[in-house]
């Protein structure tokens, strides 16, 4: 995976190879927000066909922040992602023009991925228990949140509360003095599955991800304004058969929430559903239900951090699934999503006391999940065009 350092050169260097003296625009794209809310830091993806031209982005004269990625992995950015805010009741078009993109964002969001002794990320990794990982595992962080994907069974979800928008360095380990500052470990995943680590449910028993054949985990992009850590878990063993399940997460720059998307890979006869949700804690509220329109959405709250302090766990999902409940697991409580085509999308976000929003409250929290719930089922909609002749 190049950094956008590296994708500013490869279409500058394209650019040699066609005419960047027109100044006519190269692509458009439209967003229409027609809420009634503020939305920080909107995210939104362009699918890019080969383009011989550097380009840069801009409304109006304001420009607008962006990065490249190779999903394919030809050397070529096959896909844009950029960021912009958006005010209520609004819509904003966004042109690319022919020239070099300039400065690059600030670092909002990024992924470590290092063993032990290495000074080097990992992209693609295929799991094997005799390694050690900087940092325990696979770190996704943005400038609100850090999600850690153990590497350790049973693969948990952890989180890390983080007191600064600041990112970690990748060579900051955990249990250093320097850590305190920024954050530190907030949730002791003992045999849970964290916040939103997915299991599978055949009928009344849950097969979580811990037993497989081969564990792969591809970096899909880096930031600096969106990450993506890919984990695919082959032969997991549910009844008589072996199942192989996709998971995608995906984190925003300036975001408490992450998007997680779950495909069973494998073809079946088995009526299976997808499990994910928070674990359980002694000291917290019970696994809260409610619905925002068509969002489902779940959480727990009270002094349920590793040091006792205040955190707030929640799930969101759409109503497009059918949606039940597992609550009988030890360690665990459960949304249960039946999956179509195969596939499940939801979102996880957390708050704590310690973090710069000095969340202390229950009242406080759940009218933060309310907001987010209400946004994530009314997206902004975005409209691209490559056909700009006229």
């Amino acid at each position: 995976m190049k950094s956008i350092s590296t994708w500013i050169a490869v279409v500058v260097l394209l650019a040699s190879c066609g005419d960047t003296k027109d100044d006519q625009p190269i692509f458009s794209v439209v967003i229409t927000n027609a809420t009634e809310d503020t939305v920080k830091s909107f995210g939104f993806d362009v699918n890019l066909p080969a383009i011989d031209s550097s380009f840069h982005l801009v409304t109006g004269n304001v420009p607008v922040d962006f990065q490249l990625e190779d999903r394919n992995e030809n050397e070529i950015p096959d896909k844009l992602h950029g960021s912009i805010d958006l005010l209520p009741t609004s819509r904003y078009t966004i042109i690319a023009r022919p020239g070099e993109i300039g400065s690059t964002p600030a670092k909002r969001s990024q992924v470590i991925s290092r063993l032990i002794g290495s000074s080097e990320d990992i992209n693609r990794y295929e799991y094997t228990d005799q390694d050690q990982w900087m940092l325990d595992g696979i770190v996704m962080e943005n400038d609100v949140n850090t999600y850690r994907f153990l590497m350790r069974a049973p693969f948990a979800v952890d989180l890390i509360g983080k007191r600064t928008s600041d990112l970690i360095l990748p060579d900051v380990m955990l249990v250093s003095d320097e850590i305190d500052q920024w954050g530190g470990d907030i949730l002791a995943e003992q045999q849970s599955l964290g916040l939103g680590s997915p299991a599978l449910c055949l009928v009344d028993e849950i097969y979580n991800l811990a037993s497989f054949d081969s564990k792969e985990v591809v970096v899909a992009a880096r930031g600096p304004l969106r990450s993506e850590v890919e984990i695919v878990t082959r032969g997991v063993p549910v009844r008589d058969e072996k199942i192989d399940v996709r998971q995608t997460w995906q984190l925003e720059a300036g975001k408490p929430w992450a998007e997680v998307s779950l495909e069973i890979l494998t073809q079946t006869n088995l009526t299976l559903q997808f499990a994910f949700g928070i674990q359980k804690h002694e000291d917290a509220t019970a696994f809260t239900q409610g619905k925002q329109g068509v969002m489902h959405f779940a959480y727990t709250w009270g002094p349920q951090s590793s040091e006792g302090d205040l955190l707030g766990m929640a799930v969101m999902v759409r109503d497009q699934y059918e949606i039940d409940n597992f609550l009988a697991d030890p360690h665990n409580s459960f949304y249960l999503a039946a999956p179509l085509n195969n596939k499940v999308e939801y979102r996880v976000m957390y708050h704590w006391s310690g973090d710069p929003l000095a969340v202390t409250d229950e009242v406080q929290f759940i009218n933060i999940v309310k907001d987010h719930a209400r946004q994530y089922a009314q997206q902004p909609v975005v409209e691209v065009d490559f056909d700009l002749s006229d």
